[in-house]
């Protein structure tokens, strides 16, 4: 792209650097006579048009909002033009280096000169915060430590495509693993604190020289913040208590951004932090419900059956994800026929069930309303169960759970981490889909398709405490509709295969298989 101008104004240079949500050049204003950054958002080539949409949609609107900011630690955004249908970012350029590059080639940072940089990156936050703008991607990648000696946050607002729960992607979430705040991975409400949570993580790295959560793969680094303190930092000195308060997972108990500014301040003026003792712990909140009330459905996920796949699978989690849109959905019909959701009315002192058995989650009755008359019931994967229809090319297969937990506040956690392990299934299925058939008995025969797409993780409201949904389609036009869901303590996952369109469109009948499995999960719990 070298010497190619956008929009007859700006000269684009040399690549300045990819990530998964966009490419940034340096390029030239020939209007203005200046030197800028331009970063490009990057969508996949298969992203549905509407998830295309909105996700541009969005960049755009959070890019105009990065604009009105005007502070000396946050990269300016100049403009957002459109020339391909997607949004490229005109930013001030900033010449120097990021934290993650400037440790990985001096090493450990000193506690005061990382104090220092926390009390200035906090200063920025802070006036963000005031605008209503959270950042929701610090990490020492996005920080960076100019020429001219300012300490500058960037893709600010721009690379945070996950905001306001109107438009929020179900289980999708940006950031690096060991650096997204734990309330964030349980999809539970963030704000300011979450943006804290992850200078206190992006501060340790600097002065421990490696991350607070430092695991062999990103799926264990966000299992390790959903379930562990970090471990007390050795080099930090006077700075380790500040870092531990900004990193206690419970954000209620957290340093306020105010408090841990002062500290940093003084541990690097060469004092003690003098922090203020943590408040009391809170009591946990009831079984079923999250720090702002009664649990919402969210995300989760399922597995594909297929017959041939490609070699070398990547299985890495991409913290990162498509703009997913809400599902609205009749409830009281699938009630008024046994396939309701867990509403407040039924939760009257659930216990966490014990034993759970696959083949026990869906009735005979509801085998036999569900697929128009289901042949029988055959020994599925991974101790699953499988329903086939004799008479629509249906097939409902259930896994065993993927976990019965001792508590509620363990399958939150539990299925926190399945959400972004979908997020990494998601992303490697787009990737090999021209490689995928599956097949499943029908009538007698087999029936094979070859795959050709898979949506985005999507939420499933309505069926369980928490679900979510994507969806592999195939040529000719069959789904195998993908649902994984937590009801109460119990995590497991379905899918549905079966025609695109018609009276027993996969769609309709996974979402009817999730709400019966979690109905019979709830009266399992004592709720119904």
């Amino acid at each position: 792209m070298a010497d190619r101008r956008l929009v007859a104004r700006y000269r684009l240079g040399r690549l300045l650097g990819a990530g998964g949500m966009g490419t940034v050049w340096r390029a030239y204003d020939e209007l203005l006579g200046r030197d800028v950054a331009i970063k490009r958002i990057e969508l996949a080539d298969d992203t549905p048009a509407d998830e295309r949409a909105m996700l541009c949609a969005r960049a755009a609107r959070e890019a105009r909002a990065a604009a009105m900011l005007d502070h000396p630690g946050i990269v300016t955004v100049h403009d957002v033009v459109e020339p391909d249908g997607r949004p490229w970012i005109i930013m001030e350029l900033v010449e120097g280096r990021s934290l993650d590059d400037a440790v990985a080639a001096e090493g450990p940072f000193p506690p005061r000169r990382v104090a220092a940089i926390g009390a200035l990156l906090l200063d920025a936050l802070a006036a963000a915060h005031t605008k209503g703008l959270l950042h929701r991607d610090v990490k020492p990648a996005n920080v960076l430590l100019a020429d001219d000696g300012r300490v500058v946050l960037t893709d600010f607002g721009i690379a945070a495509l996950d905001g306001d729960p109107a438009l929020t992607r179900a289980g999708a979430l940006l950031g690096s693993p060991g650096f997204i705040a734990p309330e964030r991975l349980r999809d539970d409400p963030s704000g300011p604190a979450s943006d804290l949570w992850s200078v206190g993580a992006t501060l340790y790295a600097a002065v421990e020289g490696r991350a607070p959560y430092d695991a062999a793969t990103p799926l264990a680094a966000l299992g390790a913040v959903l379930t562990g303190d970090a471990p007390p930092p050795v080099r930090a000195g006077p700075l380790a208590p500040v870092l531990l308060r900004m990193l206690d997972r419970d954000p209620a108990a957290r340093i306020t951004t105010a408090d841990a500014a002062a500290a940093l301040r003084r541990v690097a003026d060469g004092h003690a932090p003098d922090l203020a003792a943590p408040p009391p712990p809170q009591p946990a909140p009831a079984p079923g419900t999250g720090s702002a009330g009664p649990v919402t459905p969210g995300a989760g996920r399922t597995v594909v059956r297929t017959i041939r796949r490609p070699a070398g699978r990547r299985r890495a989690v991409l913290v990162a994800g498509i703009v997913a849109a809400v599902l609205v959905v009749a409830a009281g019909v699938l009630v008024a026929r046994g396939y309701g959701g867990t509403g407040s009315a039924v939760r009257t002192g659930p216990h966490p069930a014990s034993a759970v058995y696959a083949c026990r989650l869906v009735t005979a009755a509801q085998a036999r309303d569900l697929l128009d008359g289901a042949t029988g019931r055959g020994g599925g994967r991974y101790g699953g169960c499988d329903w086939a229809s004799a008479t629509v090319p249906g097939m409902l297969s259930v896994t065993k759970p993927d976990a019965v937990t001792a508590s509620f506040a363990a399958a939150r956690d539990r299925m926190a981490i399945k959400r972004n392990e979908l997020l990494a299934t998601v992303q490697s299925e787009r990737n090999t889909m021209d490689k995928r058939t599956w097949a499943w008995p029908y009538a007698g025969r087999k029936t094979s398709v070859q795959g050709i797409s898979v949506t985005g993780l999507k939420a499933l409201p309505g069926v369980a405490d928490e679900a979510v949904t994507y969806t592999d389609r195939g040529s000719p036009p069959y789904d195998i509709v993908n649902v994984a869901l937590r009801e109460g303590n119990v995590v497991l996952e379905l899918q549905w295969t079966g025609p695109r369109t018609g009276p027993a469109a996969a769609a309709g009948r996974a979402r009817r298989a999730a709400a019966a499995i979690a109905v019979t999960l709830a009266r399992m719990e004592g709720r119904g």
